[in-house]
């Protein structure tokens, strides 16, 4: 009984965390598009400042994605 519980609760954290992580790049369009519009504050971006970072880092062609689906949202 207890193994079965640790796994019910494990999985459900496991799938929890898989969502947010997909959930987390998904939103920064939204999130930017929201903040151009000034409906939501700058230290809301702060939340995405490591996707910033990965765009000025990454190789030209995964940046240019994100920041196509950055300004998508316009």
């Amino acid at each position: 009984m207890q193994f079965q519980t640790s796994m019910a609760v494990f999985c459900r954290v496991l799938i929890f965390a898989v969502l947010t992580a997909l959930a987390y790049p998904v939103s920064f369009g939204p999130a930017f598009w929201l903040f151009r519009a000034g409906c939501v504050p700058e230290f809301v971006l702060e939340i995405y400042e490591p996707l910033g970072w990965g765009i000025a880092v990454m190789p030209m062609p995964a940046s240019d994605a994100l920041m196509w689906y950055a300004f998508y949202w316009d």
